[in-house]
């Protein structure tokens, strides 16, 4: 199984090589949808190869949905944290950093005054 971005194998089944031989054997296929039972050869086959093998993808499998989801937390953290720096940084560039703080301190006190109405400020500047 592949990664379908960077192709990377994620895991490899054994339990495929298996199921093909399951279909291309007609008589375990039939077992499979019957009731007959299977030989001696069959069982022997399916309890000490096939079965560990299955159990064994299935294991595997557990680990690496586990690891992944690991690896989706630490990522999702990550991109938190790089969001957190784009806005920090982004503050550093902000035009309105580039007022002297006396434009500033002239905004701030007009602002604060009392007699600041921003419906009547929004529609001048419009």
């Amino acid at each position: 199984m592949e990664c379908p971005n960077c192709h990377h194998n994620i895991y490899t089944s054994h339990v495929t090589e298996y199921q093909a031989i399951f279909s291309e054997t007609h008589h375990l296929k039939e077992l499979r949808t019957t009731n007959n039972p299977a030989s001696q050869v069959e069982i022997h086959y399916v309890h000490k190869e096939l079965l560990p093998a299955i159990k064994k993808d299935g294991s595997t499998v557990k680990k690496t949905l586990s690891e992944l989801r690991a690896a989706v937390e630490l990522l999702a953290k990550e991109k938190k944290r790089l969001t957190r720096l784009v806005h920090n940084f982004t503050s550093l560039i902000s035009p309105l950093r580039r007022l002297s703080p006396e434009l500033l301190m002239e905004i701030f006190n007009y602002a604060c005054a009392g007699d600041w109405d921003w419906n009547d400020w929004t529609t001048q500047c419009h």
